[in-house]
């Protein structure tokens, strides 16, 4: 059976490399994942990957984190960037790790991927341009 997709995590997170790499296995993903911004920067050079987590905390520098983050969006690929919104991380108050939001990305971002390359989104809209016609 054939990967659905791939996803490149970069965090400093061990927690959630082995929570991402467990979610990748069991729907049969590749995952990258690194804990260097200039490694995940050489994943993305030599892969495609179909969705890139990302964690700021791994940029000390604030300027960096900007130019890193520009960079990314610039990437036809979508980004899901942690801890702007507490994903990814534990809270102050060491609340246990917010996963799903990642998972669903990571997951969506593949799917759709996926659907893409095999032309469903093409024959859906096919079919709906069919369906106005004779409507």
């Amino acid at each position: 059976m054939a990967n659905r997709g791939s996803v490149l995590l970069v965090s400093g997170n061990p927690e959630l490399h082995r929570i991402l790499e467990l979610v990748a296995s069991t729907y049969n993903l590749s995952c990258m994942g690194t804990e260097n911004v200039r490694e995940g920067v050489g994943f993305l050079r030599s892969n495609e990957p179909d969705c890139i987590v990302f964690d700021l905390n791994i940029v000390s520098n604030h300027k960096q984190r900007s130019i890193v983050k520009k960079k990314l969006e610039e990437k036809d690929v979508p980004v899901l960037f942690l801890n702007e919104n507490g994903n990814g991380t534990p809270s102050r108050n060491h609340a246990p790790l917010k996963i799903e939001p990642i998972v669903k990305f990571v997951m969506d971002s593949c799917d759709g991927a996926c659907r893409l390359s095999k032309g469903g989104l093409g024959r859906r809209l096919l079919g709906l341009l069919r369906l106005r016609r004779r409507g």
